[in-house]
C-alpha cells in the first residue's frame, strides 16, 4: 500500500520469505535490501549461525545488486559497541556473528554506515 502511495507500486516487487530459499532463483536486478533476519538452524558452516545468516544472504544477493544499490541492516552492530553493562554481553555477541558479514561487506560496498543504537541500524552503498 505504502508503494503504491509513493509511485513505486508498478517496479516494485516485496519479498517476504526465508532469503536462503528466495535468492537462488530470483531473476533481475536489486536496488534495495533490507536484511532483518536471525538463523535458528544450525548450519554446516557454523559461521551462519544467528545474526551470522547476514553473511550468508549478502554473499547470495550481492551479484544480483545494481549499482549504487542500497543494502539496509537492522540488529547491525559493530565490536566495541558500547559500554552499557546490560546490553553489552546480547550486543557483543550480535557483533561477532557478524564478523563474517562486515568482513564481506568491507570489500565490496562503496560506503558503509553502522550506527550504534540499541537495535544497530547499518547503511551501505553498493
Amino acid at each position: 500500500k505504502n508503494v503504491d502511495a509513493f509511485g513505486f507500486g508498478d517496479r516494485t516487487e516485496i519479498c517476504v520469505e526465508e532469503g536462503e530459499t528466495v535468492l537462488p532463483d530470483l531473476e533481475g536486478m536489486i536496488d534495495l535490501v533490507l536484511l532483518d533476519a536471525w538463523s535458528g538452524k544450525q548450519h554446516a558452516d557454523p559461521a551462519y549461525n544467528g545474526k551470522g545468516i547476514y553473511a550468508l544472504l549478502i554473499e547470495a544477493a550481492y551479484d544480483k545488486l545494481a549499482d549504487h544499490a542500497l543494502l539496509i541492516t537492522h540488529n547491525d552492530y559493530l565490536p566495541d559497541v558500547g559500554t552499557n553493562p546490560i546490553a553489552a554481553p546480547f550486543l557483543e555477541a550480535g557483533a561477532s556473528e557478524l564478523a563474517r558479514f562486515h568482513a564481506f561487506c568491507a570489500d565490496r560496498f562503496q560506503r558503509r554506515r553502522v550506527i550504534a543504537t540499541p537495535d544497530g541500524f547499518g547503511v551501505y552503498l553498493r
